[in-house]
């Protein structure tokens, strides 16, 4: 898959990532608060290496959330191609792609404004038309509202290896 094109709201622009959004990126994973409800925060050397996967993956589309108004960059937002065991694919097309996972995190200076909402609904209707599911710490109550507010459905209640969580699924 090609670079995902830039998606744009009243407030936001959504493009690809470059090599300059790096040191933007590992802050808001190495962001404590901000990836409470996941498996934690992501130390440097974790991060730089999730953002150069992220440069070379060419099959998710992963995207750089910025203000419109200056570009600042505020979050993240992707989807993954998952094959029939929900296993992320990269670069991997010995195996069909069965759904796409979006997910997302905004730095906590831009919560509570929609703009999670905002970004997920650009993205979910720009998706492909395959199934698309998000999870979610059971926690995690304005997660869960933006999921919502997109028009996804609580599909199943789950567990892994870090704990219960929420699979959403696009109702589409």
């Amino acid at each position: 898959m090609a670079t995902p094109p830039a998606l744009q709201t009243e407030r936001l622009l959504l493009r690809p990532y470059r090599a300059s959004d790096e040191g933007d990126f590992v802050a808001l994973q190495r962001a404590d608060e901000v990836r409470a409800h996941m498996d934690g925060a992501l130390d440097e050397a974790q991060a730089r290496s999730l953002f150069r996967k992220i440069l070379r993956c060419h099959t998710a589309q992963c995207w750089a959330i910025t203000r419109r108004a200056d570009e600042a960059y505020i979050g993240h937002i992707f989807l993954t191609p998952l094959d029939a065991s929900n296993n992320p694919l990269c670069d991997d097309a010995a195996h069909p792609v069965t759904r796409w996972e979006l997910g997302y995190m905004l730095a906590r200076s831009s919560w509570g404004r929609g703009l999670a909402t905002e970004a997920a609904r650009v993205v979910l209707g720009a998706a492909p038309a395959t199934p698309i599911i998000a999870t979610v710490d059971p926690d995690h109550r304005a997660s869960i509202r933006v999921l919502e507010k997109i028009g996804m459905v609580l599909h199943r209640v789950a567990e892994d290896e870090q704990g219960p969580y929420l699979e959403y699924t696009s109702a589409r």
